[in-house]
């Protein structure tokens, strides 16, 4: 049974990592600099369809006091599964510069990953040791972020033609995009050039330039 239970996210994530940290250090060799842990998006694949990045890790020198930034994708919610990607980002916190190059697999072997090691595929050596600690924390307090699209964002569209739209007579016409942008909206018969309005933009109807 756990200790006492832990509520906050940022706090299981952190209470986690520093129990880990005697065990990552052995296996790597050196000693681990300060870091933060933190439940957020990756900088890039967070959302991948095919392959989607579950965690990442900034180095110690790109921090400005000195501290390595890991990062558990909201979209993790699996308590060991959590535990394992963060095992491997300490790693990485420890060893920034060799990406997942030998010593990289050398020091995951001793703390119980196997190939391929770009993920965080785990044996049962890596249960042995983990769930002692994880039996004293208990469950990660999160629960899995499923949307795909923000509240509020609007969706691109770039294939569909858009339409213009002459303000003085109503006169309309549909364009493509790559003519829009390559040679500016149409000209009405009657009143000159037309407005269109872009569903991808932020911006209300716009007239180009002629």
């Amino acid at each position: 049974m756990p200790t006492k239970t832990i509520k906050i996210r940022e706090e299981w994530l952190l209470k986690l990592a520093k129990s880990m940290e005697p065990s990552v250090a052995e296996a790597t060799g050196v000693t681990l600099p300060p870091f933060r842990v933190t439940c957020g998006w990756p900088s890039s694949g967070g959302r991948g369809r095919k392959r989607r990045v579950r965690g990442e890790c900034w180095a110690a020198s790109a921090s400005a006091d000195g501290h390595a930034e890991i990062f558990i994708s909201p979209q993790e919610a699996d308590t060991k599964e959590v535990a394992a990607i963060l095992c491997h980002e300490l790693i990485h916190a420890a060893l920034p510069n060799v990406g997942h190059k030998k010593p990289f697999q050398a020091a995951a072997k001793k703390l119980g990953f196997i190939a391929p090691f770009t993920g965080a595929v785990t044996t049962n050596w890596f249960e042995i040791w983990v769930n002692p600690i994880l039996d004293t924390i208990g469950d990660y307090p999160h629960a899995e972020l499923m949307a795909s699209t923000a509240i509020a964002k609007k969706k691109k569209q770039v294939a569909r033609q858009l339409l213009c739209l002459c303000e003085t007579c109503g006169y309309k016409a549909r364009v493509a995009r790559s003519w829009l942008e390559s040679a500016g909206p149409p000209h009405c018969p009657d009143h000159g050039q037309m407005t269109f309005n872009d569903p991808a933009a932020d911006d209300p109807p716009q007239q180009m330039a002629a």
